[in-house]
């Protein structure tokens, strides 16, 4: 929007501003930032002739991003070092960020709610591509026209929305499941709302002005029901009672699918409750931060989430179980799944020096587990240290 207000002309300090907010939002969160700065980028490309009037405004957008970068990094670079921070920022993510394939889009036997949604997902992973793609290919052909022509180009602004929403697209292409294609849906809902708008100025007849606003309410509306029902989402809001079980561990505020789920992490909670203190620190072989917030127990530090890509090399692993030797864990949570359903995932595979040690001085507790398996030292009695 800061950026909308320089491209009419009200003044430098926008895109000062505009620079300073995507600097804002790359303290939070990198890919969203880095995304709208290309979108940015771009727009100022479309929206001057020259680079006698983009440059300026593009360093105006740099200077007000590094304003509110430079004491994060000053702060970071004084503290663990600059290196430490490129680290855990750039390459540990990364590195975690384990690839999963585009889902299929099968045409399931039974046409239920969630089959749909399940579809619903597969189809919009190759739309939204499809979407911007027709997006672009209008733009540019309109940029050329007006460039031909030597007119101001009038749609720098939804160029730049177009090179966001594809650049901040691509995050989800890297880990193809829902969770992540919702993340990045943001600018893909603007670009279907301006989709709509243009569809239905350009079809509503001018002798039905009258009844225009309602209308475009119906087509509003219209849209807002139909995504809500391909995607089931309002089953979040009315979870139905099959199959769901609400978490007794946190006064049954939250209902999970399945109920083995539900019930398996209740068990795990109650279990880690029960054989340690509260200032007891547990050990979480699983990519499953939950269990230190349910069970009000903390980590040992550094790693507590283990997963494929947490240990950057056997150095890593090797420092971890001398941290660990230190203050042992009271218990430990064995994950009975491998993460993605993959042998190459799994906590033997992605650490084994990790599970050997926890195999070695640890025991399962004489009780029926199944997703998650909670370990106490071989030496404590009735599972308490």
């Amino acid at each position: 929007l800061a950026f909308d207000q320089r491209l009419r002309g009200q003044g430098s300090r926008w895109i000062w501003i505009s620079g300073a907010l995507t600097g804002a939002a790359l303290v939070f969160r990198l890919t969203p930032a880095f995304s709208v700065s290309c979108g940015i980028a771009v727009g100022l490309l479309a929206a001057h002739r020259n680079w006698k009037q983009w440059l300026p405004d593009g360093l105006r957008f740099s200077a007000g991003l590094f304003l509110v970068t430079a004491p994060v990094l000053a702060y970071f670079a004084s503290t663990v070092g600059l290196a430490k921070m490129w680290q855990e920022i750039f390459v540990h993510p990364l590195a975690m960020l384990q690839p999963l394939p585009l889902p299929e889009i099968d045409f399931p036997d039974e046409w239920n709610r969630k089959k749909i949604a399940e579809w619903t997902v597969a189809v919009q992973f190759r739309a939204i591509w499809v979407f911007y793609a027709g997006y672009a290919v209008v733009l540019a052909a309109s940029w050329l026209r007006s460039w031909r022509r030597k007119q101001p180009y009038p749609y720098a602004l939804l160029v730049a929305l177009v090179v966001f929403a594809s650049v901040f697209f691509i995050r989800s292409t890297g880990r193809s499941d829902e969770p992540h294609l919702d993340s990045v849906i943001p600018p893909a809902c603007l670009l279907v709302a301006h989709f709509l708008s243009v569809v239905f100025d350009r079809s509503w007849p001018r002798s039905w002005e009258s009844g225009r606003l309602l209308g475009a309410s119906v087509v509003a509306a219209g849209t807002l029901a139909s995504w809500i029902f391909l995607l089931a989402t309002d089953r979040v809001a009315f979870p139905g009672p099959k199959g769901m079980r609400p978490l007794k561990s946190i006064e049954e505020h939250i209902v999970v699918r399945p109920t083995q789920k539900a019930i398996d992490i209740d068990r795990t909670t109650r279990l880690l409750r029960r054989v340690t203190q509260p200032d007891d620190l547990i050990l979480n072989l699983g990519p499953t931060p939950l269990f230190h917030a349910l069970s009000g127990r903390l980590g040992p530090g550094y790693f507590d989430v283990i997963m494929p890509g947490t240990f950057l090399g056997e150095e890593d692993e090797a420092w971890f179980l001398a941290h660990l030797e230190t203050d042992p864990p009271a218990a430990v949570v064995w994950p009975e799944r491998k993460f993605d359903n993959m042998n190459s995932r799994s906590v033997q595979r992605i650490a084994p020096r990790l599970s050997a040690w926890v195999k070695k001085r640890y025991r399962r507790l004489p009780i029926k587990q199944n997703r998650w398996i909670v370990m106490v030292p071989r030496q404590a009695r009735h599972g308490r240290r």
